[in-house]
């Protein structure tokens, strides 16, 4: 498949992350968004939600919506999440906690044999899931999870792994009433990535949960652009192909400019005698 093998350079989807399932957060107020319903914000035609599930159902795990309260159908025909195992939060006003309690418990449950379970917030659009692939090939036994740190030094809660190893602590937070993820991280043995190491970008982790954060989104028109270069029949113009298709599907409009440069001592002989 052009996907996997456009991303062959990174650690493969292998045997640690089958042994997860993952979650996509939804279940938040969205007070600091106007309680907008954040999976449903829109960036370049797509739904948030729609574009971290495209990301999510390729690591061919099991795949659990986490929800404050069920949707409507008329919400899951238009975010297309009808097909996901919806878990509803057990534990209310508890924040992030209160759902990755909620779905460890009842996913568990279902399946005993699973180690964990990978979460990402509905609030980064820019999620890939090289993010949760290289977070499973971290962990290591003993761990309560995994966990990114980005360059800034700040650390991402709900981009992880966590264990069911982590739950016991989890529910003595919350019997507390202890509901911040940083403490809850701290109580843990929680094994940390750094995205410099890693060489992972860090707008991949762009959190938009305000108002002027998602309007900034509109400010980002400047296009990127990727040089491809290499010796004659080395595989650019396959490469650059597989490129087009996977920015296509992910909504990016794209363009190509080739130069060929093979004949350039034929066509300039003058020019080349020069240089």
């Amino acid at each position: 498949m052009p996907d996997r093998w456009l991303f062959s350079w990174q650690p493969g989807i292998g045997d640690e992350i089958m042994k997860w399932g993952c979650v996509l957060l939804k279940g938040g107020r969205g007070s600091r968004m106007g309680y907008r319903d954040k999976s449903e914000l829109i960036w370049r035609g797509q739904t948030f939600g729609f574009r971290i599930r495209q990301e999510l159902e390729q690591l061919g795990i099991p795949c659990f919506l986490s929800e404050a309260e069920k949707s409507s159908p008329s919400e899951d025909a238009g975010n297309k999440m009808a097909l996901w195992s919806p878990v509803l939060d057990q534990i209310q006003q508890a924040g992030p906690m209160g759902g990755i309690v909620s779905c460890l418990k009842a996913c568990l449950l279902k399946d005993s044999s699973m180690e964990g379970l990978f979460f990402v917030s509905c609030d980064l659009p820019f999620f890939r899931k090289e993010m949760a692939v290289r977070l499973a090939a971290a962990f290591k036994e003993g761990d309560d999870g995994v966990m990114w740190r980005t360059r800034d030094g700040r650390l991402h809660p709900v981009c992880a792994f966590y264990a069911k190893s982590a739950l016991p602590v989890m529910e003595s937070c919350l019997n507390e009433g202890e509901f911040r993820m940083r403490t809850l991280c701290s109580r843990l043995r929680m094994r940390i990535l750094d995205t410099e190491k890693e060489h992972i970008p860090d707008t991949w982790f762009m959190n938009i949960n305000r108002p002027e954060a998602y309007e900034a989104l509109e400010d980002r028109k400047r296009p990127a652009v990727l040089a491809v270069s290499g010796s004659k029949n080395t595989g650019k113009t396959t490469l650059t192909e597989a490129l087009v298709r996977e920015l296509s599907k992910r909504g990016v409009k794209v363009a190509v400019i080739k130069h060929d440069g093979h004949d350039l001592p034929r066509m300039f002989p003058e020019r080349t005698a020069i240089a």
